[in-house]
């Protein structure tokens, strides 16, 4: 689970006229090319007169066509490869293009100056390759690029890829990727530990997996608040749960049922190899979160799991048995799981939690007083 990023929230102010595009003025824009309008591009679309306009048509033309063209628009609605369309932004920003509210981003919020902007998938890796894992002060990297392919490869790369929207007003997402200086990690799945109490209650409750990601995400988002679970990230989550061979990762959602079958907690997680990477979970019940969550550990370990990946320092994780890597550490280890080849069987099955809890003979020390 992630934390709540309201508190750093700040509005985005609108960007300001632009000079004249003309070749040597500096006037301020009165008109604009009704080309470049119509195809909502700004950059080098303004101009102080008619008269200017004209004299400079024979190479604004030349931009015109070419940022107009199918590209230009495609890059401003984060397109996947399979036409899946995710729209980050409202159209009132998506007009300036991803690469002209990237510059308006970084020149008026010092939040983003101060972090690597990730523009695509080559960038990243280029930035990798670069060191970015040893230059990264902080936690966070941002990006514009809101599509499956580039939020899984981010995932495969030990990113945690969160949101935020700095309009406060649903107009301007950001994709926050997080490299956690710290990691919290359920090392090993011996390391887990419950209390007596946790068992007996357990009988109480069935396990099931990708059962219903919708509702498991209505879960979340009402106990949390939308907190990072903005629609963008939510299209993305329910893209990548489907069964893909192009993706490396894939969104897996763990529900606990109480004996009325109702359901009573569930956790939503990113499957990549031999790990789970936990985003965040919810209960309604006492006790049903805790529950659910040594429950899911447990079928993890019976799959052939390495490890379990719980993200940002919280008390309860570590009283469940997780420790705090430093970001090597845990990309080491990452880099390791991440190629194994597991299969886990979920469809139309039902587990008891009690007798998962009890199943695991190399587990018998998890139970503690």
């Amino acid at each position: 689970m992630e934390e709540d990023l309201s508190a750093s929230k700040q509005p985005c102010a609108q960007p300001k006229v632009p000079q004249c595009a003309g070749l040597g003025c500096d006037k301020p824009a009165k008109l604009r090319c009704p080309t470049c309008s119509k195809g909502g591009i700004t950059d080098g679309s303004y101009f102080c007169s008619q008269d200017c306009f004209k004299k400079n048509w024979t190479t604004h033309k030349k931009l015109c066509k070419r940022e107009t063209g199918s590209e230009k628009k495609t890059e401003a609605y984060n397109t996947d490869g399979d036409g899946l369309i995710i729209q980050a932004q409202t159209s009132a920003w998506l007009k300036h293009g991803l690469s002209g509210l990237h510059r308006t981003l970084e020149a008026q919020l010092s939040y983003f100056r101060r972090r690597p902007y990730l523009e695509n998938i080559p960038d990243m890796e280029k930035k990798i390759e670069q060191g970015l894992e040893r230059k990264l002060r902080g936690d966070f990297c941002w990006s514009l690029t809101f599509t499956p392919a580039f939020f899984d490869r981010l995932l495969f790369e030990g990113f945690l890829p969160i949101c935020t929207d700095v309009s406060d007003q649903g107009e301007v997402h950001v994709l926050l990727p997080k490299w956690h200086v710290e990691r919290c990690v359920l090392n090993q799945m011996s390391d887990l530990h419950y209390s007596k109490k946790v068992r007996r209650r357990a009988g109480r409750y069935t396990l099931t997996v990708n059962t219903d990601i919708n509702q498991v995400l209505r879960g979340v988002i009402g106990q949390h608040g939308e907190n990072w679970f903005y629609k963008p990230i939510r299209q993305i989550l329910r893209a990548l749960h489907q069964k893909s061979s192009k993706h490396h990762c894939r969104t897996f959602t763990f529900e606990c049922w109480n004996e009325d079958n109702k359901l009573v907690a569930g956790d939503v997680g990113i499957v990549c190899g031999g790990i789970y990477t936990s985003l965040s979970g919810f209960y309604t019940e006492d006790g049903s979160g805790t529950i659910q969550i040594c429950a899911m550990v447990k079928l993890l370990a019976r799959w052939g799991f390495s490890f379990v990946d719980l993200g940002q320092h919280l008390d309860y994780k570590i009283k469940l048995g997780a420790t705090m890597l430093p970001r090597s550490q845990f990309l080491q280890k990452f880099r390791s799981a991440r190629q194994s080849a597991l299969n886990p069987m979920t469809e139309n099955q039902r587990w008891n939690c009690k007798e998962l809890l009890s199943s695991s003979t190399e587990d018998s020390n998890a139970e503690t007083q």
